[in-house]
């Protein structure tokens, strides 16, 4: 009973919109969600070169949440792309795709958790 409530809880407050516990997003609006390759692309040479950008970008990513990790995974991959920026990116970058293994921006969703 208790976890039920902690889930019912933890649904409502993924619901409240606003600002992170720690004050305002340290990215700003403008970066997330990636619309295309052009931008990843333009990230990607961004996290390369700003040595802070990656630690402010796993600050921002780890305030996302989810009931599980499944959850979390889907949310913080729904925050960083659009739908068709994701049908153009598989693990290997096979078929013609990027591969994102290949990406800082993997790194970047792996270390927030």
């Amino acid at each position: 009973m208790m976890m039920d409530q902690l889930k019912v809880i933890q649904m409502t407050m993924q619901k409240i919109p606003g600002e992170p516990a720690g004050g305002p997003d340290p990215l700003g609006r403008d970066i997330l969600p990636l619309k295309d390759i052009t931008s990843l692309l333009a990230l990607e040479k961004r996290l390369r070169e700003e040595a802070d950008l990656q630690n402010k970008m796993i600050t921002a990513l780890s305030v996302i949440g989810g009931l599980d990790v499944k959850d979390c995974v889907w949310r913080v991959m729904k925050h960083c792309f659009t739908n068709s920026l994701a049908k153009q990116l598989n693990w290997r970058g096979i078929n013609g795709k990027t591969a994102f293994h290949r990406l800082q921006l993997k790194d970047v969703i792996t270390d927030f958790s």
